[in-house]
């Protein structure tokens, strides 16, 4: 069942979700839809051939007589959504690439989030992304009780390495690697 909304903005902002893995996960689903699109009009084509059939020992005869248009239709009603979801869907393609680098009500890039919540495979996938700003700083609230809050800003790498500690898991360590070799930079300006 897929959800249609013709804002994308509203349930698809950074904010709507609590884990980047969510959004991105949703944005994979998005990617792979057009790609799913392409199969079935292969099986349709061939289900057409197989009415026409010039040869009947073809084994494509087979869908002609056990093949009632229903079970088609069935069939392309739960494998595709229907054409106004699959343009929510693109535009969903589009809003994910266009806010990228935006920072949600936290102040806080899906990138660093996904640091801060040591998402191994959220990091590495955002880091693929064309047009990632990985040394974009985020804000880091260190709440203290009967004090004032202390705010800093940080990039990805430099909260990533400051969690690293001689006990540190190895899921932080390669966030840590990973933007490390993909040119991040750890200092505070």
């Amino acid at each position: 069942m897929y959800y249609v909304c013709t804002h994308t903005n509203e349930w698809f902002h950074i904010n709507k979700f609590d884990f980047p893995s969510g959004r991105i996960a949703l944005y994979k689903h998005a990617l792979l839809l057009p790609q799913q699109h392409q199969p079935l009009l292969d099986f349709h084509l061939c289900l057409l051939s197989s009415k026409n059939a010039l040869i009947p020992t073809s084994a494509l005869a087979a869908f002609n007589v056990t093949w009632p248009p229903l079970i088609g239709f069935t069939i392309e009603s739960f494998l595709l959504p229907n054409k106004q979801a699959r343009q929510t869907m693109q535009q969903e393609v589009l809003h994910f690439n266009a806010t990228l680098n935006d920072h949600g009500e936290q102040e806080q890039t899906q990138l660093f989030r996904a640091v801060l919540q040591t998402d191994v495979e959220s990091v590495r996938f955002l880091l693929c992304q064309e047009g990632i700003s990985i040394n974009t700083f985020s804000k880091l609230v260190t709440r203290r009780q009967g004090a004032a809050d202390i705010i800093r800003w940080r990039t990805p790498l430099y909260l990533a390495e400051q969690r690293v500690t001689s006990e540190a898991t190895t899921r932080r360590k390669q966030v840590a690697k990973l933007l490390l070799d993909a040119g991040g930079n750890p200092h505070i300006f």
